[in-house]
Formats: structure tokens, sequence, C-alpha cells
């Protein structure tokens, strides 16, 4: 279907739908005797343009107009779906951007902070760093102030290439020595070597630990020097009989050295004690009949007697009783002090 407009030389022009230009031309003159000013085709925009404005179609420009516009709600339809789903897109694109930039932002944050945490621990790090060293060169010079006042020159040097020492520890592993006996323990050292050794000192390493990293000092020791050292060790008087070894390591400035001893130290136990005991009852309660039994509702009170049979004294000695028998039986105190207890002495609890 073809739609023209015709323009009559006179009047107005009119709308004629014709299957070629050639037939509408010819049916416009027939029906325009004057003449035809002009023809126009129309397109299906220019008819929904003259029907908006009110002009009368014919019918099958009509129908053709409805196609039309029914096409073109699709196509707008389609053209905003197009756009509906580039502008998600676009949504979706910016969104992604702006995460991007929101993470990147983050990230920046968090390597400031990490690079802000970082200076901040290295300077805590340097800060310790240096109070741990002022408080060793404090430390250092207290000890330093300390030896020296005991007459020991604790100046600093260099360890000699050639380290000869010769060293004895006493007492030996042939002298006994009974617990509860303030030992002594003495470290002689004499440097037999051609240059002299600074700060010098000595640590005892033993199983023992009564025995175990006792200190030795003797500071600048020149060359066929002697010097001596005391270490006073308090024993246990529970101490076992035991022999223990006991190895001296050397130390000067720069570590340690390679010079070691190794002795052995003889411990003697104290006498032990043995006991033994006898008991009575005392039932002198005022609801108690005397009769020297434990009896239902009576308060009883229970005399011990002990008596040190062994060849040691007991130190400390305690008697304490307990509840073996019936739940009913109550003991207002089961723990007595006796105190030493020498040889064949007794005391009653």
């Amino acid at each position: 279907m073809t739609v023209f407009r015709l323009t009559p030389a006179q009047g107005a022009p009119v709308l004629r739908c014709a299957a070629t230009l050639a037939r509408a031309t010819e049916r416009g003159l027939r029906e325009f005797p004057v003449g035809l000013r002009s023809v126009e085709l129309l397109g299906l925009p220019h008819l929904a343009a003259l029907a908006a404005e009110g002009w009368p179609l014919p019918a099958a420009a009509r129908q053709c107009l409805e196609v039309y516009k029914a096409v073109q709600r699709e196509r707008t339809r389609a053209t905003s779906k197009a756009q509906a789903i580039r502008e998600k897109a676009r949504q979706k694109a910016a969104a992604e951007r702006n995460a991007k930039r929101t993470q990147e932002q983050a990230e920046r944050e968090a390597w400031k902070a990490a690079a802000k945490a970082t200076r901040a621990a290295e300077k805590r790090r340097q800060q310790a760093s240096a109070r741990r060293a002022k408080r060793q060169a404090e430390e250092e010079e207290r000890i330093n102030g300390a030896i020296g006042s005991l007459g020991i020159d604790w100046s600093k040097g260099p360890t000699p290439k050639e380290v000869r020492l010769s060293a004895t520890l006493t007492p030996g592993g042939e002298v006994a020595t009974v617990a509860g006996e303030l030992l002594e323990l003495v470290l002689n050292v004499e440097n037999k070597g051609q240059a002299p050794i600074k700060r010098l000192r000595a640590w005892t390493d033993s199983e023992n630990p009564l025995l175990d990293r006792r200190e030795f000092v003797f500071g600048a020791l020149a060359p066929g020097q002697k010097r001596t050292w005391k270490v006073p060790v308090r024993l246990p008087k529970d101490l076992t009989s035991r022999r223990d070894a006991v190895t001296v390591k050397f130390f000067d400035d720069q570590g340690e050295l390679a010079e070691t001893i190794v002795s052995e130290l003889n411990f003697v136990e104290l006498p032990r004690p043995s006991f033994a005991f006898n008991w009575q009852i005392q039932d002198d309660c005022q609801t108690c009949n005397g009769d020297g039994v434990v009896q239902r509702g009576e308060q009883v009170t229970l005399l011990v007697d002990v008596t040190n049979t062994g060849k040691g004294a007991a130190l400390e000695t305690f008697a304490q009783i307990k509840n073996g028998a019936d739940e009913n039986i109550f003991i207002d105190k089961g723990r007595f002090q006796i105190g030493e207890l020498a040889p064949g002495a007794t005391k009653t609890a």
C-alpha cells in the first residue's frame, strides 16, 4: 500500500492510496480537472504525524499506520529494554569501578596503616634496644664497681692466642663432707700462658643443684699469676650420702675457654633417727566412766609417748593421728609439734 498526498492547483490537498504513482496521478487528474500542483509520496512517520494533526486517513492507510505503530511500540520496547540493559551494564561497570577504587583506597589506607605501624614498631624496637643497651651499660658499670670493690681488676681485653691454665677444686672426693655443714668450695687457678687473661671467671656444672652454677671470679690474671676464690655452700641436714661430679668451665671477656677441670665431691648423711611409741586413753570427762576404754558419747584424750631409738637426732619432729575407722569419731586436734628429739629421748604428745 502506497499513500500519496495530492495537492490540486486550487483547494486543499487530499490523501490517496494507490498502487503506483501513475494511477494516483491519473485519478487525481480525473478528480481535479484543474490539475494537480504536486504529488507527494508519504512515508509512515509522515502519516503518523498527519494522523496526530487530525487528518482523515484512508482505511488502508489507517491499517498500515496501526501496524507501523505496533512495530514502533515494539521497537520502542526493544530500544527501552536495550537501553535498560545498557544502563544496567553501565551501572554495574560504574559499581565495579567504584568498588575497585574503594578497594584500592582501602589497600592504600591499609598500606599506610601498616607502614605507620611498622615505623612505630621500629621506633619502639629502637627505643627498647636503646633502653636495653643503657641497662646493660648500667649493669656492667654496677658489676664492674662491685667487682672492683673486691680488689679485682675487671678491665676488658682480648683472648690470648694460647690459653694455658692450671686449676684445682677442693675438697676432692677423698674428703667426706657431712650433711648440715658449711661446705667451702675453693678454686685455685694459675695462668701458665705468655699473655694476660682478662675478666677470667668460672662456673660449675653439676647434676646436684647445690653445686650447679657456682661462680668463681678472678678478673685479670697476668702470666704466672695465681689466684684463689672461695664459694661457701650450706648443705641441708636431710642430705643423703652421695658422690657428685663437678665440671668447672672457664670464661674470659670474649666467652668460654677450652680449659675445663672435673672433680668429685663426697657427701655423708647424718645418722638417721628411728621411732618407737606407746599410747594410752584418758577418759576423765564428766560423763566418762574412767575404765580406759573409748565408749560412745565419751570425750577422751589420747596420750602418745614417742621415743627416738635411732643413732641420729630427730629434727622438727611432729606427731599426727587420723581417723581410719568410724566416721562418727571426731578428732579435735590431730597434729602435735614434738620438736628436736635426741637419740634415746622420749616426749609425749
